[in-house]
């Protein structure tokens, strides 16, 4: 199928409408947000930014809550940025669980103990090996030790079913719970900000193209994708996404006379868009 190509370097992303049915996601979406966003988007009459997909496998890498969103309100189809994921510039990362509260170490080997799990005290040094080598599905670090969580046998995906059945238990225990990068994460427990964290198991690009191929997808907020640059506000009209009459290839060809039309900007990283920081460079469809 056609498409519009923005070259970026050796990257090369490319614009397109592209079947629903036929996207897979590799998380699970939080229905609620699901929700939120759907009305939104019913409310602007738009979509304004593309989901980022990996071009072989249509595995979604970045926009899953947009994808889903979608299917309620009753779309065909999906405007999206397709990339060739195995590329290195596109880089895949994990999200800890900071995690923050009074007792915060008797609560979690409560917690684990609770929904079945086990725990081995260890070095930190020797944790993360054990999380590397997925001998471990998870640690518990505090700035004096580390309890390595064993469930699993070193499948990935269960490995990340058990930091979410712990994550859950840990709420329901009355801990917050906060999304920081690794070494964000650990910066915030060497500084007091945060009293223990949820390390999660390490991920790569074939554990997302498998489980996505399999419609089996991980729990919600496990990945973190980095991309040199991205295109933003496309603005979509959802009547064109929601028209079951055209076939996909007269629906592909409007989208790309509409972003044909418009004047492309690209801005720099760190720019502010919408109230968001974007560490990549942007690209940006106006009218005018």
């Amino acid at each position: 199928m056609e498409s519009y190509k923005i070259k970026h370097g050796n990257l090369c992303l490319e614009l397109s409408l592209v079947d629903l049915e036929n996207l897979h996601l590799h998380e699970e979406v939080i229905p609620k947000l699901v929700d939120r966003l759907a009305q939104s988007i019913v409310k602007d009459g738009v979509l304004r930014h593309p989901a980022m997909v990996d071009r072989e496998s249509l595995v979604v890498l970045d926009g899953m809550h947009r994808v889903a969103a979608l299917r309620r309100i009753g779309c065909h189809r999906m405007p999206v940025c397709l990339v060739d994921y195995s590329d290195p510039a596109i880089g895949i990362f994990g999200w800890y669980r900071m995690l923050k509260g009074t007792e915060v170490e008797k609560r979690a080997v409560e917690s684990a103990r609770e929904v079945g799990l086990t725990l081995k005290a260890s070095t930190c040094d020797e944790g993360m090996k054990a999380l590397e080598t997925r001998t471990a599905d998870a640690l518990l670090v505090t700035r004096e030790g580390c309890l390595q969580v064993i469930d699993s046998d070193g499948d990935v995906r269960l490995a990340f079913a058990v930091v979410k059945k712990l994550e859950s238990q840990l709420v329901k225990s009355g801990l917050e719970v906060e999304y920081e990068t690794a070494s964000d994460a650990e910066t915030r427990l060497r500084n007091g900000k945060a009293d223990m964290i949820l390390a999660t198991p390490p991920i790569g690009k074939n554990d997302v193209i498998n489980q996505g191929k399999r419609d089996e997808p991980f729990p919600p907020k496990m990945t973190r994708h980095t991309v040199p640059a991205r295109p933003l506000e496309i603005d979509v009209p959802l009547a064109l996404l929601r028209n079951g009459t055209l076939t996909s290839e007269e629906a592909n060809r409007r989208f790309l006379e509409m972003l044909n039309s418009r004047k492309l900007q690209r801005i720099p990283p760190g720019s502010v868009i919408e109230g968001r920081r974007y560490d990549e460079e942007v690209y940006l469809f106006s009218s005018t």
